[in-house]
């Protein structure tokens, strides 16, 4: 399937959006807050508050460890889960009308949507 056009969505998109959604520097601790109990378990092993470098260590060490594998889908599901507050069907009219023109007049059938944000708010 081809691409009508293809739109490439950095990390402050969701912020433009949600003015209180975390920030990279602030996601850690925010899953955590929300409950992210397999993160945190591994932001005390590697002694960090970088949602990046924790998930990078995590999966060089995971490569051949079953256990940490099973966590690393734990993981996911906390993230996601953060995340499910950010939903792009959750309009409201808080969302702003940029936002609702882009959903509504410009995106099409076959257009792709790269995000480099953890949320994968689209």
């Amino acid at each position: 399937m081809n691409s009508n056009s293809i739109f490439l969505l950095g990390a402050g998109f969701t912020k433009a959006v949600y003015p209180n959604a975390p920030l990279n520097v602030e996601l850690l601790q925010a899953i955590i807050d929300g409950g992210g109990n397999a993160i945190s378990k591994y932001r005390e092993k590697y002694h960090t508050d970088d949602i990046e470098k924790l998930l990078t260590r995590f999966d060089l060490d995971a490569i051949d460890s079953k256990e940490m594998s099973g966590d690393r889908s734990i993981i996911e599901d906390e993230i996601s889960s953060y995340f499910s507050q950010y939903r792009f069907c959750n309009f409201s009219d808080e969302i702003p009308i940029w936002l609702k023109i882009f959903a509504n007049n410009i995106l099409r059938s076959n257009d792709t949507i790269v995000s480099l944000s953890y949320d994968c708010f689209l």
